[in-house]
């Protein structure tokens, strides 16, 4: 089975007969099963229709519910984003020194005996804290009526569509990007979905880009549930030291690879760590393919049978697009096959 991500469709082609065209191509190329994946409420609607419309009987379109990482101003008045920045900074330093705390308590003496701890009764307390459905109780962050209201409305998808919504994303930090998104509504933003993750037991779509200190410290402390839902941290570009981090310590977390994991040699490198039972190929179509400047570009043979598609570089006057018209260097689906 070919199973693959694209990124919300709109991002494919404007025109919906373009879009079907994309979807015909995928399908005829033996790809079985598309995510199509959203990164706010607006694209969960606009991706529903696509499903509805193209795939009614729900066997080859899903989609994934949350919001990127540089677009959780969605949360907030982006007009006070530099006071809310600031309070979220206190209230994630709040977050991480109530976890030292418990810690510390949970490693005291009992009886004069140091406490064995194997874990397990740890991650059951934090769970109780942790899993309680009263969004108030995340600790040291405080949620407004606003951040409830969405994040209830993305609820409210997931119920009503439980055969198309499949995990929980894209969802995450992303420090290379700030000027979407300021560093702790970011933070903030990522804990505060993680509810959804709790409420419906589903898998995380994971976004990871220069944050991986203060990603495995949020993974960390939510351990129990990254563990028991399982995910993948997509579109991977870290390097070998990250890859080790990630087999030797989490469970059930898997790495997705795209054209944008192979950018440079040392991402080539920790591609190779990555174990072959948690490896994950992607497309995020229309983004990510091989480009000519990767240094993976060398490793792609011209040997295979080429493609009957026509390249659009190559024609100056296009009369119509059909299911044999593709762009030369645009990202889809039916590449992972």
């Amino acid at each position: 089975m070919v199973f693959t991500i694209v990124k919300s469709m709109k991002m494919i082609y404007k025109s919906k007969k373009k879009k079907y065209i994309v979807l015909n191509r995928a399908k005829n190329n033996n790809v079985d099963k598309i995510i199509i994946t959203c990164t706010c409420l607006a694209e969960i609607d606009k991706s529903l229709k696509i499903c509805e419309t193209y795939d009614p009987e729900g066997k080859f379109l899903y989609l994934s519910a949350g919001v990127h990482p540089t677009n959780c101003y969605e949360f907030i008045d982006k007009n006070k984003h530099e006071e809310k920045e600031i309070i979220a900074k206190k209230e994630y330093e709040e977050f991480i020194k109530y976890f030292k705390n418990e810690q510390v308590e949970n490693s005291k003496m009992e009886n004069g005996n140091k406490k064995i701890c194997d874990g397990e009764k740890d991650m059951n307390n934090l769970n109780e804290i942790l899993l309680e459905k009263n969004l108030d109780t995340i600790p040291g962050f405080k949620y407004n009526e606003k951040d409830k209201e969405y994040l209830e409305n993305l609820k409210n998808k997931i119920i009503k569509y439980p055969n198309r919504i499949v995990c929980i994303g894209e969802i995450g930090l992303d420090f290379d990007r700030l000027y979407f998104c300021s560093k702790y509504i970011q933070i903030k933003y990522f804990i505060f979905q993680l509810k959804l993750v709790q409420m419906f037991n589903l898998p995380m779509f994971l976004h990871m880009r220069n944050c991986s200190e203060t990603f495995f410290k949020i993974v960390d402390i939510y351990k129990f549930l990254f563990e028991k839902n399982g995910g993948v941290i997509h579109s991977f570009t870290d390097k070998e030291d990250i890859v080790h981090i990630i087999v030797q310590n989490y469970k059930n977390l898997y790495i997705g690879v795209n054209g944008c994991s192979l950018k440079s040699l040392e991402n080539i490198n920790a591609v190779k760590k990555i174990p072959l039972n948690l490896l994950l190929l992607e497309t995020d179509a229309p983004w990510c393919g091989v480009k000519k400047t990767h240094a993976s570009y060398e490793y792609i043979k011209d040997t295979y049978e080429k493609r009957a598609y026509t390249n659009l570089k190559k024609i100056k006057n296009i009369i119509k697009c059909d299911d044999n018209t593709i762009f030369k260097e645009r990202n889809e689906p039916y590449n992972i096959a």
